[in-house]
């Protein structure tokens, strides 16, 4: 049974920002990225997502977040699609309905990079066991870490 999230629960998101918080300062500190904040858009887009996936799910992107994350704030373009496609989720500056479409390569590039994001979280940057995970061959790994800026 799923409960829902805090945030979305007591309606106006207050809750968000404490469990954002909570989860970069314990991931950063895991990945040697300690301080780590978030930017006011990408706090919206959290707050404008329905979390079906609850708490897991908010830990899970905010990890995500944490290995993409090169700067001291998570941003936009750390966070995956599907949370600023939310109907509710705030559109990153200057995007219009025309440049969401993507042309196959750029969303297939998009989704590499996020699994290969995840494999690396999941292993605490492992490389060798994220190339075991994704079926891919340790060379090939590399290679994508250093094109996807990894």
């Amino acid at each position: 049974m799923s409960l829902p999230l805090p945030c979305r629960h007591s309606g106006n998101g207050e809750d968000l920002p404490v469990l954002a918080s909570h989860f970069l300062e314990q991931h950063g500190a895991k990945l040697g990225k300690s301080g780590l904040t978030t930017t006011e858009r990408a706090l919206k887009s959290l707050q404008g997502y329905p979390w079906p996936g609850n708490i897991r799910e908010l830990e899970n992107v905010l990890e995500r977040a944490v290995v993409l994350c090169r700067e001291q704030a998570i941003d936009v373009h750390h966070l995956p699609q599907e949370i600023l496609s939310s109907p509710d989720a705030s559109p990153p500056r200057g995007a219009t309905p025309q440049t969401r479409s993507v042309s196959l390569h750029t969303a297939v590039e998009h989704l590499e990079r996020e699994l290969i994001a995840e494999a690396l979280a999941q292993t605490q940057g492992n490389k060798a066991q994220a190339a075991h995970r994704l079926e891919i061959s340790e060379r090939s790994l590399w290679y994508k870490v250093k094109k996807y800026g990894l």
